[in-house]
């Protein structure tokens, strides 16, 4: 089935990206890669194998949460977003939190256009090349927001053969890393920046540019090409980032304007003072990382005794100044050509990720407008009843590059947006439900796994006892007829699987009624854990209790990470149950509770089965 949905529903630069000889998965509401991430059961592996690369190892989960239930364990829940509004009930609901909406320190002056609405993909993405050609023309600075890396790399491709350079920021290492350069320098005259959904989230885009963060770029390459770099930089082979990769240093025409001797006299400087074996013994040349985050200290305000530090502040200031002579005039040119122009090129399935696009224009009371381009072959259009409006729209004869620009239509496109989020909202409604019945189960074992970390040997003992009699209640059943007749064979032979040096006699046992076995056995097992704790403590005092915490905790570990599983699949199967009109969180909580004695059990059983088992290294070892 993975195999399929992996061939049939993922799709390269969309879900996810190809990165080196693995696969990236994509966050698709911020366009950033899932650093560390993979599909679970099998989908992974069957996404390696269809783009042909090295097919990894399965992940196994040992824990799971959901974010609704991480966020409920702190006493205290506060944040601040600019989106939070349309998910105000959603935040009462789960958090029991009210949402309270701050009016903006000035008035905002971005202009939001009706969405423009065609009848193909083709039709639209001509009009939108078209209108960004346009703006562009007039020197105004465009951002165009995309829902995936292919879209992005397909239009800043058709930008290029109309002789629009773009800068893409998407998920991609070779764009992501650069997402400060190219931020700082989107909102400059002329630029056009083509993004996904990580465009500039929490930073403004500065009309003009971020005469900033250039100086800080400007410094940092200045800084490597003298040398401040380690090139072997031992230890960080692989590291991205590291000085082991080499240092991708900007172009000259990226900066406003170039550095005066001034400037540059200050650069040299700072790299003196860098280099320096001084009477501190000097840093010397540094990690690639190390030195971008003293060019970040530098940058603050924040007091600095350190001589290198300080020289780098010098310079930066210096070339800010230069760079701000350039820039802030240039702002006030962008905001008479109306600020930075939003394009969206797709409506997302949440109005969130809608709202942070066009949020990038307009900021600060700044001047700005927005406009979505959509087509009625859009995915979120698609799947949610466009091809009425399409039907139509064909009845009407309408041409595939006529327009519909109206409120009516922006409002059905609104509505069918709705039915979007109420469908993902019922869907992290039904998540969090069903982690509700999860995380009682998670606060029982990690209760217990606390109290046996934190037990001492006697307590221990105690458990490990009571294990094996709970362990001996649960073969005893199965080996005593509803008549009351012992198997005493069978239950010699299961007895002495999990407790090999218990004596116990079958035949004496064939006479007995069942509480006499059960009495019979139970002296018999407790006598046997006796003599194997004398024989395991010979050894080593105190080594039978460690062994038996030990083996508790990994049993524990081992069989939750099964009962994860478990879970999961139960909840695939009992959602399918309500088209057959049973009660689906019902049918789960019951079954669930089921599987949980039966993974308690498991622990149980195989904690007594291993320590039962274990044998001490033999006389001499000090192992």
């Amino acid at each position: 089935m993975n195999a399929i949905k992996a061939k049939a529903l993922f799709e390269a630069d969309v879900q996810y990206i190809v990165k080196g000889n693995e696969v990236a998965i994509v966050d698709t509401f911020t366009g950033r890669v899932m650093e560390g991430r993979r599909y679970s059961d099998g989908l992974h592996q069957s996404i390696e194998a269809k783009e042909g690369i090295v097919v990894g190892t399965e992940s196994q989960v040992i824990a799971t949460v959901t974010y609704q239930s991480l966020f409920r364990t702190f006493s205290k829940l506060c944040g601040m977003t600019g989106t939070a509004m349309s998910d105000a009930k959603e935040f009462r609901k789960v958090y029991g939190l009210p949402v309270t909406s701050i009016p903006t320190a000035l008035p905002v002056a971005r202009r939001d256009y009706p969405d423009v609405v065609f009848k193909t993909k083709e039709a639209k993405v001509n009009a939108m090349l078209n209108e960004v050609a346009r703006v562009h023309e007039a020197g105004r600075p465009v951002l165009i927001g995309t829902t995936s890396v292919q879209d992005s790399e397909e239009i800043a491709g058709a930008l290029s053969d109309r002789g629009i350079l773009a800068r893409v920021l998407n998920a991609k290492p070779e764009n992501c890393d650069r997402e400060g350069e190219v931020i700082s320098q989107a909102g400059r005259i002329g630029a056009v920046t083509v993004a996904t959904n990580m465009a500039g989230r929490g930073t403004d885009i500065l009309l003009g540019g971020s005469a900033a963060v250039m100086a800080k770029l400007r410094i940092r390459d200045g800084l490597v090409s003298a040398g401040c770099v380690d090139e072997s930089a031992e230890g960080t082979e692989g590291i991205e980032g590291s000085a082991a990769m080499k240092v991708s240093l900007m172009d000259d025409s990226f900066f406003p304007a170039p550095l005066s001797p001034n400037a540059e006299g200050g650069i040299a400087t700072a790299a003196a003072a860098l280099l320096s074996d001084g009477s501190d013994g000097g840093d010397g040349p540094l990690p690639l990382l190390e030195l971008e985050e003293l060019v970040s200290i530098a940058a603050e305000k924040a007091p600095i005794s350190d001589p290198a530090v300080l020289a780098i502040r010098a310079a930066y200031n210096t070339i800010k100044a230069e760079f701000a002579a350039v820039v802030d005039p240039e702002k006030e040119a962008v905001r008479k050509l109306g600020g930075l122009y939003v394009v969206g090129t797709e409506r997302h399935e949440s109005s969130r990720i809608d709202d942070q696009l066009r949020g990038r224009s307009g900021r600060q009371g700044d001047p700005g407008a927005s406009r979505f381009f959509l087509s009625l072959d859009d995915k979120t259009l698609r799947t949610f009843g466009a091809d009425r409006l399409k039907s139509i729209m064909d009845s009407f004869r309408v041409s595939d590059d006529m327009p519909l620009e109206a409120k009516m239509v922006t409002d059905a496109i609104d509505k069918v947006q709705n039915k979007v989020e109420e469908y993902y909202s019922e869907i992290r409604e039904q998540v969090f439900t069903f982690d509700e019945v999860l995380s009682t189960q998670r606060d029982n074992i990690y209760t217990r796994r606390v109290n046996l970390l934190a037990a001492s040997d006697d307590d221990i003992l105690s458990t490990f006892k009571t294990y094996s009699q709970e362990t001996l209640a649960d073969i005893v059943p199965n080996y005593i007829t509803a008549e009351g007749a012992v198997n005493g064979t069978g239950l010699q032979a299961k007895v002495q699987q999990y407790f090999p040096n218990s004596a116990v006699d079958a035949a004496a046992m064939d006479n007995m009624k069942r509480p006499e076995v059960e009495a019979y056995l139970d002296a018999a097992v407790l006598k046997a854990v006796d003599e194997k704790m004398t024989a395991v403590d010979a050894w080593r005092p105190g080594q039978f209790a460690r062994v038996a915490k030990y083996l508790s905790l990994v049993q524990i570990d081992n069989n939750w990470s099964d009962h994860l599983k478990n879970m999961n699949f139960l909840k695939e199967s009992v959602i399918l149950r309500k088209y057959q009109g049973r009660d689906v969180l019902q049918e789960y909580v019951t079954e669930g509770v089921g599987m949980f004695e039966t993974f308690l059990a498991n622990s149980r059983r195989s904690t007594v089965f291993s320590l039962m088992a274990y044998t001490t290294p033999p006389s001499g070892s000090s192992s």
